[in-house]
């Protein structure tokens, strides 16, 4: 064979076989680029899917997937089912936190409140690194409960202007000011006329004056005349505690809305007030109160569970069997409650929460 005659031949062969194939590699790296495009959309769409919760049981490699990707994690800040997301996956509040459009959507959330019942912390640093999200707080419909949850959340409203002067608009804010004795500066801040009686402050600074006070037969009558004193005397452990034997405790709780969670606030109080008739008493009078207390104290929510006439206190307080299925030993006893099937069939997803604490 002449190798001037075929080399020419050859070389030409040589260029079609290196352009087919680079051909051939152009066409398989488009091909693999648009496989990772129609890749992504799938992850947005399972961080919207309504039974995300269930999934993310079923695939333990899914929520790395959308904390992953910027758009999935913006939509499962979204997510209708977010609080139940959270409480079975906890990291994923943090990542929610640290993301300026996902901590957004998550400060204007609808179910806020119930994240924040057992992560009253959350937005502690959300507000510290998006301080502009304090506004969007102060305007939530849920303002009231989270401070509750999180008297501390009142500074990074105070310190935004544009949120110190819509929260000083709200119609309960004198009542969530009277709340918080120990936070007065901060509510003062927002409203600068603002102020809380002599007798309430010196209840909240002092122990011997708040116990003294809460044993006096007058002290129904100066609750009523004294803004946040029922509150103040609750600091202390001792006055607490005589206040949840106190003869007109329900009454008292009645004019005061959340007053049995700060009595609760004190192990020994909440013991008191674990008793069925009393925990009757205090749910028709104070119900906000009374399921902060649920949501925060295992303790209450166990004997709550034991509760013979549970299912029908539950029908009118939905709210009060997912804070029994949050803490192990209240989850249990609600399942061997007699009537635990007919609660079960008004409140989806319950028979998951309850099987979760016995793993």
């Amino acid at each position: 064979m002449n190798p001037k005659i075929w080399t020419p031949r050859f070389l030409a062969l040589g260029v079609i076989l290196a352009a087919t194939a680079l051909s051939a590699s152009a066409g398989w790296a488009a091909q693999a680029k648009g496989k990772g495009k129609e890749a992504e959309p799938d992850v947005v769409k399972a961080a919207g899917a309504e039974d995300l919760p269930e999934r993310l049981e079923g695939d333990s490699k899914l929520l790395d997937s959308i904390l992953g990707h910027k758009r999935a994690l913006e939509i499962l800040s979204e997510h209708p089912r977010l609080d139940e997301i959270i409480e079975d996956h906890p990291r994923a509040l943090k990542e929610i936190a640290e993301h300026p459009k996902a901590a957004e959507f998550l400060i204007q959330h609808p179910k806020l409140e119930s994240i924040l019942a057992y992560h009253p912390a959350s937005l502690d640093a959300v507000l510290a690194t998006h301080p502009r999200l304090a506004e969007s707080l102060a305007r939530h419909p849920a303002v009231e409960a989270a401070i509750e949850f999180n008297p501390d959340l009142i500074k990074a409203i105070a310190n935004h202007p544009g949120a110190a002067k819509f929260l000083a608009g709200h119609p309960n804010f004198a009542a969530m000011a009277a709340r918080h004795p120990g936070h007065l500066e901060w509510f003062v801040k927002c409203q600068a006329d603002f102020k809380l009686p002599d007798l309430t402050l010196r209840a909240w600074r002092e122990a011997e004056e708040a116990h003294r006070i809460v044993r006096e037969e007058r002290f129904f009558r100066q609750c009523g005349e004294n803004p946040g004193l029922a509150y103040a005397v609750c600091r202390h452990p001792q006055a607490a505690l005589f206040l949840a034997e106190h003869p007109r405790l329900t009454e008292i709780a009645a004019r005061h809305p959340w007053l049995t969670a700060h009595i609760a606030a004190h192990p020994e109080a909440a013991r008191i007030l674990c008793n069925h008739v009393h925990m009757d008493k205090l749910l028709a009078s104070d119900p906000k109160g009374f399921e902060h207390a649920i949501a925060t104290h295992p303790e209450m929510a166990e004997k709550l569970a034991s509760h013979p006439r549970l299912a029908e206190i539950v029908k009118d307080h939905p709210a009060l069997v997912r804070h029994i299925a949050h803490h192990p030993g209240a989850a249990r006893a609600l399942a061997n409650h007699p009537e635990f099937t007919r609660i079960a069939a008004n409140h989806p997803h319950l028979d998951k929460e309850v099987a979760r604490h016995r793993k």
